[in-house]
């Protein structure tokens, strides 16, 4: 194996405490992003030379462009918001800019992709351990250990997922000593009833609505096979199927009130938010997001193509005639949406929506390449296509682009689909045809 050069080691030490503090401190996390960015311009030669080749980059750098040119505009059509226009290309750019940049360095094998989850997963484990005394569950308070209970709900359950994905390659591990195999299968569990535990508690509903729609697809097709070889006439099988329905019952009937206490809580409002009747019952979180859909939704009609400007929604909504949206000043009661796609569209239009969907889809496009050119395998395919899913999912009802940890989130996952399309780039003529299986492939992630 060829020494890493020091500029190399730099860059892996800095994603190393990247992926540890990504929700944890935002100074850490962004000191773990520095050390990534001076080990790049250290060898920026060779950095570049990678970057050139990456079949994303051409969308990257016209979404990149977009940002710009639509926040110069907007601050031009609208100076009174100038300042929050500007402020919010910083934060574009602080999520898109730096994700090639982070992808150098797990393309380059500095830290291989389950050391990548592993550590991420560590910094959620850290956070629990840290802030475990900050809550009271047992008074009916929300879960959130420091954190926005609704950004909890969606680390929490990406946790879960991991750890129900990888379940056989945590336990079946060959090269881990024998304590630490043994030390797994008594933490797993535990961790997995955490996790899960606390995604109840959290009492998000998009976090709830986002597990109900992805585990079940993602179990069923990552055991599909395990399944279809089972003896289902075998005593063992029958008891471990007993077992496992057992815990969930349990697990339900011990969370059955806290589940049923959340989810009708808001039916009423609903109904009178979308009959348009008696507004002053909408006054619950799902009455306030559909009066807020409807506002965003009519004035992005006003600029379909091009939008407001990144930094135009809280002006929007103030102007708006929905009375309950408003403080006694007279300004808005909310700074988003509380929905992402619909941010998107009222910010940057049908323009930067396609852009950002594209780039989307090439992200999703590489997982899927990398998975047929065994670049990845089947168990990291899945999960990485379950947590685009819980992400894509949970953004129908929440919009945090405003803080530090969401921002680190979507950078490491962008990189991650960003370093399969620079692999992928030496292994086929395109990055947009199949590629056959096995065919002169580079070390699996």
């Amino acid at each position: 194996m060829t020494p890493r050069s020091w500029p190399e080691r730099l860059g892996g030490f800095g994603l190393g405490v990247l992926l540890l503090f990504f929700q944890m401190n935002a100074t850490v996390a962004w000191v773990g992003l520095g050390f990534i960015i001076l080990a790049f311009l250290l060898e920026a030669p060779a950095s570049m030379r990678r970057l050139a080749g990456n079949p994303l980059i051409p969308l990257w750098l016209a979404l990149l462009a977009y940002i710009a040119a639509s926040t110069a505009l907007a601050a031009k059509a609208f100076p009174d918001t100038a300042d929050e226009q500007w402020k919010s290309l910083r934060l574009w750019y602080g999520i898109l800019f730096f994700m090639p940049v982070v992808a150098c360095y797990i393309e380059r094998g500095t830290m291989s992709l389950p050391k990548v989850l592993l550590f991420a997963g560590g910094s959620v484990v850290l956070r629990i351990v840290t802030h475990f005394d900050d809550t009271n569950p047992f008074v009916g308070e929300r879960v959130g250990f420091g954190l926005n209970p609704i950004a909890t709900a969606l680390y929490m359950e990406v946790c879960a997922l991991g750890l129900l994905v990888l379940a056989p390659r945590l336990l079946e591990a060959t090269v881990a000593p024998p304590w630490l195999r043994s030390l797994t299968r008594i933490l797993g569990p535990i961790l997995l009833l955490l996790f899960l535990e606390a995604l109840v508690l959290s009492q998000s509903r998009s976090g709830w609505v986002a597990a109900g729609l992805v585990f079940p697809p993602i179990l069923l097709l990552r055991y599909r096979r395990a399944l279809a070889a089972l003896n289902w006439r075998s005593p063992r099988t029958l008891a471990t199927v007993a077992l496992l329905l057992a815990g969930l019952g349990l697990f339900v009937r011990e969370n059955a009130e806290i589940i049923g206490r959340r989810l009708p809580a808001n039916v009423a409002g609903v109904e009178h938010a979308i009959k348009g009747e008696k507004a002053e019952e909408a006054d619950t979180s799902i009455g306030f997001r559909l009066l807020m859909w409807q506002v965003g939704l009519e004035r992005w009609l006003e600029r379909p193509l091009t939008g407001w400007g990144p930094g135009s929604t809280e002006m929007l909504l103030t102007q708006s005639k929905v009375a309950m949206l408003h403080r006694k000043s007279g300004k808005s009661l909310f700074s988003h949406l509380h929905n992402t796609y619909l941010e998107v569209l009222l910010k940057f239009g049908l323009v930067g929506a396609g852009l950002f969907g594209a780039l989307g889809a090439g992200f999703l496009l590489a997982l899927w390449r990398g998975w047929q050119a065994g670049l990845l395998a089947a168990d990291l395919a899945w999960l990485l296509l379950g947590i685009w899913g819980l992400s894509l999912v949970w953004s129908f009802f929440e919009f945090r682009f405003f803080h530090y940890e969401w921002r680190n989130y979507c950078m490491l996952l962008g990189a991650v689909s960003f370093s399969l399309s620079s692999r992928l780039r030496h292994r086929q003529p395109t990055f947009w045809r199949p590629h056959p299986a096995g065919q002169d492939c580079a070390r699996p992630l």
